[in-house]
């Protein structure tokens, strides 16, 4: 809700696509230049201490836009500023909480519980934007502020209520610097990894940043509004959760995992071409819905794949640079979208991204016989 409330907000107050990835750069830019050291705090300390108080500093950044936006004080610096800071307690909190998820599981139960944890966080990015949309129509965009804050204190009382294992400290007996260059090297010497994670690179730069020009989409190119753009966005969730649940139950997704992950880097990209040329609103939301379903089997067979290869004492290191591919790179995605869609127009700007998709998922084909044979397995990590 808050994301869908910002975008639009921003959008109404400058009319500008380029500010809308300007936003985005400064809340995802923090990921990566913290990940690495955000990845040995979650290898050295108790994950859901780090938990607590990145969700403890996301509620009171949604409490502080709440209160300017019906001070009527509110200013872009501070929209800038506030999300800057939001991105400061997501690059601790998502290599944390990754982990914290295996560390409950277990190795044995990760390609379900990633999926299932996706799930949820895809079921907020289906219903939030729909309830956002007729928010932002009723009473404004602060009601989503509060919504936001209100589920960060919820979170915090759950995280008080997990009872749970700290997490590994084997690695505080030396330098920071040394625990990040292992984390390096590790991946870097796990050649179906690391192509994983190049291909996850180019998703996240080029081809999951489309939902920076929804309001874009939604008001000029569907001639709709609010309601447009939280239907948009909605669809999109939907495919995701959707896509999710399919992947926990799925057995086909337990093994062969790098065929799931190029099939849906291309689908994805087809999907978004297709996007770029509808001017239709329930046809563009049908074909979100297919972005989502194919977004999340791209995300979560990465997710498992080096999960799963990764070893205990490392695997904070190594889903902070999961974290860095995914969210890291984010900013610079969202950056280039905006300009592109103020330059050549939003949908040239994402049919662009989703011919990157392709190009990179057709590469990524060719190269996994290869990869297969270098580490050894039909990347049916078990």
């Amino acid at each position: 809700m808050q994301t869908v409330a910002l975008g639009w907000l921003v959008y109404r107050l400058t009319g500008s696509a380029l500010l809308l990835g300007v936003l985005a750069f400064l809340s995802q830019l923090p990921v990566l230049i913290l990940g690495p050291i955000a990845g040995v705090q979650a290898d050295r300390h108790n994950r859901r201490h780090i938990l607590l108080a990145t969700q403890s500093t996301a509620l009171i950044v949604s409490l502080v836009m709440a209160g300017l936006i019906v001070a009527g004080h509110l200013e872009m610096w501070h929209l800038y500023a506030l999300s800057a800071l939001q991105g400061c307690a997501n690059a601790f909190d998502f290599p944390a909480r990754q982990v914290f998820v295996a560390e409950i599981a277990g190795k044995r139960l990760l390609p379900t519980a990633i999926p299932l944890n996706s799930s949820i966080t895809n079921a907020a990015r289906a219903v939030g934007p729909a309830l956002a949309g007729i928010l932002i129509v009723t009473g404004g965009e602060a009601w989503c502020f509060f919504a936001n804050a209100l589920s960060y204190l919820l979170v915090v009382v759950a995280l008080l209520a997990i009872r749970s294992e700290p997490g590994s400290a084997k690695s505080a007996s030396t330098s920071a610097f040394e625990n990040i260059k292992d984390g390096f090297g590790f991946l870097w010497s796990m050649g179906s990894a690391r192509a994983s994670l190049f291909l996850l690179a180019l998703v996240s730069l080029m081809g999951i940043r489309y939902d920076v020009l929804m309001p874009v989409f939604a008001s000029q190119i569907l001639h709709g509004g609010p309601g447009s753009y939280g239907i948009l966005m909605a669809m999109s969730g939907a495919g995701a959760i959707g896509g999710s649940l399919i992947l926990a139950l799925s057995k086909s997704f337990k093994t062969g995992l790098g065929r799931w992950i190029g099939l849906s880097t291309a689908s994805l990209g087809a999907a978004l071409i297709l996007f770029s040329v509808s001017r239709s609103l329930w046809l563009s939301a049908g074909l979100l819905i297919a972005a989502g379903f194919s977004m999340v089997g791209q995300l979560d067979a990465t997710n498992v794949l080096i999960q799963k290869m990764s070893p205990d004492n490392l695997r904070g290191r190594v889903m902070a640079l999961w974290t860095m591919a995914l969210t890291g790179l984010a900013p610079f995605g969202s950056l280039l979208t905006g300009w592109l869609g103020e330059h050549f127009g939003a949908p040239r700007a994402v049919a662009a991204g989703g011919a990157a998709c392709v190009m990179g998922a057709i590469v990524f084909g060719f190269c996994l016989p290869t990869l297969r044979f270098q580490s050894g397995t039909r990347f049916d990590v078990k």
